[in-house]
């Protein structure tokens, strides 16, 4: 299967005009070079604020596209997947919190009630991706907790992601690859700085 990409990147001559560079029927199976078509997208002087929020929407606009280029890459893996949405949330949530989550806090994430939070659970523990276990601070708290299953699960997943990462990722020269590099370390580091200041 063939998956085309159309956007826009952007960059900035020496002179700090926002250029834009098109790309077009990008296919991850293609040798062919990439056709490009390069224009200004801002006038010298024009608001500052007006260049950031430009930008802001393509760089949504490519990753949007990405994604859904990684994960047509990756459908056969998620479509084997015999699991509700709910269920999915439930499975990623406990991921980030190894410790496990309590119904209550489950279910104020998905903003469901309690007996919903609970019967989806009931269905992870059948599965056996999801065991239950009490709250050693508190007895009358329950918490749900992936189990070694569940977690192969998502790694499984995950790794079926990576792999089209990584195939995409073999198509770009050192040069580009070292571009792609600063632009996800600058991402990761205004991510955790804006975690660490608490911002919403």
């Amino acid at each position: 299967m063939t998956c085309k990409l159309s956007s826009w990147l952007t960059r900035r001559d020496r002179a700090g005009t926002i250029l834009s560079v098109k790309l077009s029927n990008f296919s991850g199976l293609s040798d062919s070079p990439l056709p490009v078509d390069v224009r200004p997208l801002a006038n010298e002087g024009q608001d500052e604020e007006e260049d950031r929020a430009l930008l802001v929407q393509q760089i949504l606009s490519l990753d949007e596209r990405f994604y859904e280029l990684v994960r047509a890459g990756a459908a056969d893996e998620w479509l084997q997947l015999d699991l509700t949405m709910p269920q999915l949330k439930v499975l990623l949530l406990l991921s980030n919190n190894p410790e496990g989550i309590t119904m209550g806090r489950l279910a104020a994430a998905l903003r469901v009630t309690l007996p919903t939070v609970t019967g989806v659970v009931d269905r992870l523990v059948d599965q056996g991706l999801v065991r239950r276990r009490g709250d050693p601070h508190d007895r009358r708290l329950v918490a749900a907790q992936l189990t070694e299953q569940g977690r192969q699960l998502l790694s499984k997943l995950r790794s079926a992601g990576r792999s089209e990462l990584a195939a995409t990722l073999e198509r770009l020269s050192l040069e580009e690859l070292r571009v792609v590099a600063r632009g996800l370390d600058l991402l990761l580091s205004a991510g955790l700085a804006r975690r660490k200041a608490g911002l919403p």
